[in-house]
């Protein structure tokens, strides 16, 4: 929610900053009305009033549309970041030689290809942890931390 607090504090900003903006032109065109009394009309001061109050609507719309066009590219150019240059979880331990030292220490669990399942997996089963220890790099803390469970066939964890 973090990031959510700070983009409303920004549009808040942009809002005040706008608004603050078209006080100033108001105030202008007061100045100016009041000091050009003698030459222009009411009609020309209420003119010239309506329009700098849509100028501000329009001013207003128009900052807050390229803001959030922008915020959109920023998110898409983040996507193309994450898809491109994030490592993959299991080249901290597997390498084209097999597993590392850290992951040979253990009991390893290593991915199947992209055959999938074999065609006599089974349809029953459990599933059991008996004294898990497991880390997401060699560098890292263990994120379990001697789990033993098990799973009964069509038990449901979470």
């Amino acid at each position: 929610h973090r990031a959510l607090f700070n983009g409303e504090s920004l549009n808040l900003w942009l809002a005040f900053y706008c608004d603050l903006y078209g006080a100033i032109l108001v105030l202008a065109v007061c100045v100016f009305a009041v000091t050009q009394r003698t030459q222009l009309g009411a009609a020309a001061v209420g003119l010239a009033f309506s329009n700098t109050i849509q100028m501000l609507v329009f001013y207003t719309w128009t900052v807050r549309n390229l803001a959030d066009t922008i915020s959109l590219f920023a998110s898409s150019e983040k996507i193309g970041w994450m898809a491109t240059k994030t490592p993959q979880e299991g080249e901290a331990l597997y390498s084209a030689d097999g597993p590392s030292k850290d992951a040979a220490a253990g009991k390893t669990i290593v991915a199947v290809g992209d055959g999938g399942a074999p065609e006599g997996w089974p349809r029953r089963g459990t599933i059991e942890f008996e004294n898990v220890w497991m880390k997401y790099l060699p560098s890292a803390p263990y994120a379990l931390k001697g789990v033993t469970f098990r799973l009964n066939h069509a038990e449901k964890a979470g």
